[in-house]
């Protein structure tokens, strides 16, 4: 158990150690008025005739300025990233963070393309549908008996997107972003287990490039514990 807050950061995985900082940095970047929310959203002009290649990843990770939405995201980011990286669907990483960070980018381009017909601009409360969507498909096949509380209510992990929709809608928010997030989370679970498994197709395999640099750089939990040959790196599917 973490001492403390350096022992908790410490302690996280390694993509979700990234997440985090990054989402908190843009966040104190913008309520100290040291760049302006502007720079930070999805603007497809911007990123193809001008170069603002950052936009094509801030857009995932900010939550707004101080306030509780910002600490509920961060949280519930931190709290589902953590969850699910240091055991996932295995795409050729071993089920650990290649996978995992190679997951995260699948589901960015997805909802760039999303942007180009809604003209989306900041996607981190879908993101965080998406990645909690995933790790509850996760949990419903390989640990169907796993519960966890959203607030003072227990409910199943199988079940958990849908109870965090309920209670934005009940809140006054709009269900779309969430359906948004469960659907891309629905696409990527449909092409890691139920193709292979169904059809003996593999579809999404993480790159050898991804899984050769966590291996390398890496010795965070969750990230450094690579211990199959990459010749011999399981299937698309998953790792119990």
């Amino acid at each position: 158990m973490a001492d403390g807050p350096k022992e908790w950061y410490d302690s996280l995985p390694v993509v979700t150690r990234a997440l985090f900082s990054a989402s908190l940095f843009l966040t104190c970047a913008t309520s100290f008025g040291i760049i302006s929310e502007h720079l930070l959203v999805y603007d497809a002009y911007l990123v193809w005739s001008r170069f603002h290649v950052w936009r094509l990843f801030t857009p995932f990770v900010y939550f707004g300025q101080f306030s509780l939405n910002f600490l509920f995201g961060l949280y519930m980011l931190v709290l589902n990233s953590q969850r699910y990286e240091p055991s996932c669907f295995n795409t050729g990483g071993g089920g650990h963070a290649s996978d995992y960070a190679f997951m995260l980018l699948f589901g960015q381009a997805c909802f760039l393309v999303v942007a180009m017909f809604l003209r989306l601009q900041i996607f981190s409360n879908m993101f965080l549908m998406f990645i909690c969507y995933v790790w509850s498909k996760y949990c419903a096949v390989y640990a169907p008996a796993t519960q966890t509380r959203i607030y003072f209510v227990t409910v199943n992990a199988a079940y958990v997107p849908w109870a965090m929709m309920l209670l934005h809608v009940c809140m006054g928010g709009s269900a779309i972003p969430d359906l948004i997030g469960i659907g891309i989370g629905h696409i990527y679970y449909v092409l890691v287990r139920e193709v292979p498994e169904n059809y003996g197709t593999e579809i999404i395999r993480t790159p050898t490039l991804l899984y050769d640099f966590f291996d390398k750089y890496t010795s965070a939990p969750g990230a450094a514990n690579y211990t199959t040959a990459p010749a011999a790196r399981g299937a698309g599917g998953a790792q119990a």
